[in-house]
């Protein structure tokens, strides 16, 4: 079997990326013209344009996929968990999200798990 490193094995390992906060509707619809022209993975936005992204790469095999608590992390858990039943709802196909990384550094486990179990369910269709 042939294990080399082909451009187009590369492209499908691309989460094609925008997520800074200030991302203009021109901007995101740029992002997922190439991750469509290259055939990359995915295409990874903040939650407010995965409807978008959704819409853009229909019948594509580049995924739209929605961050939840980005940047920090710190949200309470039931917002992170809504964010993601939205997004899901809206055409996410996976979710990426930030830990509470306050309650990591603190040794806070239950906190962690509880924080991640959360997203999960309400990330199943």
């Amino acid at each position: 079997m042939d294990q080399r490193w082909t451009p187009q094995k590369i492209a499908k390992c691309i989460d094609h990326t925008l997520l800074k906060a200030d991302a203009s509707r021109d901007e995101i619809l740029h992002l997922c013209a190439e991750a469509r022209e290259h055939n990359f993975f995915s295409v990874c936005v903040n939650s407010r344009w995965i409807e978008l992204a959704n819409a853009e790469l229909k019948n594509r095999s580049v995924l739209p996929i929605a961050v939840v608590g980005f940047p920090l992390g710190a949200s309470v858990t039931n917002s992170k968990a809504f964010e993601a039943e939205v997004c899901i709802e809206r055409g996410a196909r996976e979710i990426d999200m930030v830990i509470d990384l306050g309650a990591l550094k603190s040794g806070e486990w239950t906190q962690v798990e509880k924080d991640i179990y959360s997203v999960v369910q309400a990330s199943r269709p």
